[in-house]
Parts: C-alpha cells; sequence; structure tokens
C-alpha cells in the first residue's frame, strides 16, 4: 500500500508526459540522430561530423549568420521601443482609449501570411502603396524595387514583422504599467522628478522583469522566424534576406537534405540556448 501511494503521483503525471515526448521529446532525438547522417533521396549514410561542418562552410553561411543577428536584434530593439511609447500612451486616460487598443492589436491577430501577402503588395514596385507615398512626398525621384534588391530586401520584411509583433509586445508593457503603484510616481513629483526621470528611475525599473521575459521569449520567436521571409522574398534576392530559420527550411524541403538540414537547426538550437544561459544569468546578476 505504501508502495501503490508513493507511485500514485507519478501516475498522475504519466499522460502529460508521454504527450510531451510524442511531440516534443521523440522529433528533438530523432533531429539529433538524424544530424549525423547523409540521408535525403533514398540515402542514409552515416557521416559522422561532417553535416555540422558542412552547415558552417555553406555558399552564404556567413551573410546568412549576419542577417540573423541583426533581424533578431533590429527588430527586438524597434519593437521595445515602439511598444513602450505605445504603451505609456495608452496607459494615460485618453477619450476613446479602448478603441484605439483595439485598432492597435489588429495587426497581431492578423495571421504572418496575411501580412506577408499584403505588405508585399504595398511593397511592389509598379502599383505598391509605399512607392506612390514616396514618389508623392518627392522623397524618391523613382519607383524602388524594395523586394527586389539585395539592400532593401530584409529592411523590407522587418518592417513587415514590426508591424505585425509590436502591438503583442505593446499589450505586454501596458500590462506592466498597470501593476505599478502610484504612490511612487506622486512620491517622485513630490520630490521634484520629471516626466524623463520618473520613466527612468520608476517605470523602467519596475518593467525589467516583464522586459526580462519579452526579450527572451519573442527574442527567439523572432530568431525562429520563417512564414513572413518565405511569403515576402523566399530569402532572396541571393542571400540578403534568408536567415537560418530560412536555410533550415530550404535544405530539408527544397534541395531534401534532411541530414544537413538537421545539423543547421542543432547549430540555432545550441545558439539559442547559450544566448538564454547568458541572458538569465545576466539578469539575475
Amino acid at each position: 500500500m505504501r508502495l501503490k501511494s508513493s507511485l500514485e503521483p507519478y501516475f498522475f503525471v504519466l499522460p502529460p508526459l508521454i504527450v510531451l515526448f510524442t511531440l516534443i521529446g521523440y522529433p528533438v532525438i530523432y533531429n539529433i540522430y538524424l544530424s549525423f547522417f547523409q540521408s535525403g533521396y533514398g540515402v542514409h549514410k552515416y557521416v559522422g561530423l561532417q553535416n555540422y561542418v558542412q552547415a558552417f562552410a555553406a555558399p552564404g553561411f556567413g551573410t546568412i549568420a549576419l542577417n540573423t543577428l541583426i533581424w533578431t536584434v533590429a527588430n527586438m530593439a524597434i519593437m521595445l521601443v515602439l511598444g513602450f511609447i505605445a504603451a505609456l500612451s495608452l496607459n494615460r486616460d485618453l477619450r476613446g482609449k479602448t478603441g484605439i487598443q483595439v485598432l492597435l492589436l489588429i495587426p497581431w491577430v492578423v495571421p504572418f501570411v496575411v501580412t506577408g501577402v499584403t505588405w508585399s503588395f504595398l511593397f511592389h514596385p509598379r502599383w505598391g502603396a509605399i512607392n506612390d507615398i514616396l514618389i508623392r512626398l518627392r522623397l524618391v525621384s523613382e519607383r524602388v524595387l524594395w523586394l527586389e534588391k539585395p539592400n532593401t530586401a530584409l529592411v523590407s520584411v522587418m518592417i513587415a514583422y514590426i508591424w505585425k509583433v509590436y502591438p503583442y509586445v505593446m499589450v505586454l508593457l501596458l500590462a506592466g504599467l498597470k501593476s505599478i503603484p502610484e504612490e511612487l510616481y506622486d512620491a517622485a513629483q513630490v520630490d521634484g522628478a520629471d516626466g524623463l526621470k520618473r520613466i527612468w528611475y520608476i517605470t523602467l525599473p519596475m518593467l525589467r522583469n516583464i522586459m526580462s521575459t519579452i526579450i527572451l521569449v519573442v527574442g527567439i520567436w523572432t530568431f525562429n522566424t520563417f512564414d513572413l521571409i518565405y511569403v515576402m522574398t523566399g530569402g532572396g534576392p541571393i542571400y540578403s534576406s534568408e536567415t537560418i530559420a530560412m536555410r533550415i527550411y530550404k535544405l530539408a524541403f527544397s534541395d531534401f537534405r534532411f541530414g544537413l538540414s538537421s545539423a543547421t537547426s542543432m547549430i540555432a538550437s545550441v545558439i539559442l540556448i547559450l544566448f538564454s544561459i547568458f541572458y538569465l544569468r545576466l539578469e539575475r546578476e
């Protein structure tokens, strides 16, 4: 009876553990296994670490790694700034604030594929609204090939991604602002602190935990973004807008090099794990 009672809690957690292993554990283990094999087109041959060496030596890997770094860091920085400004604005007593919040949240509920198609039309060189507006304002003299030029393709996709995701950051920061006691601001105002000082010494420190969560979670989402890039540019032209997530897809489902794709995905996983450990230790200190 004692043995049965001691094992009883484990029987309750066994079903979700089985589900987690089936949906997450087994695919991860199989992906690690596959990364040591040359697999695809009926070939399944053990090659050791050759796939990892090929992943780093592949054409354009340096450009792709730099694109991924720019994509992740720049998107996160801009979304934090825009989300913070929007959250501060909505935290005040404004007429029609509920309607404004609903309008600002619309991009977040739009699927990534729909966002990509919509912004592709906006950036279209012939009938896109962005070129038309810029020409009317005389900011450009001719129509720009936003998604077809290497120096503008990645930036164009970043604009669409920021428009899509920053409302989520805004909502989280707004929830954090609502939790800050008003007494702190009142005391700071009595001490003579102006608006900027209250933001610097009260608002930002009080939002530190939620900002850490946003950077960690949304940063991983951003790093792994694939669908928006696929819809708008497909990673092109050349490698100008291709990220590691896009490279993993191409290797697996365009080139059918599953072993090399698995090795590349393991490299990306190690990067994210190291980033998470480093960031959490930094925040703890």
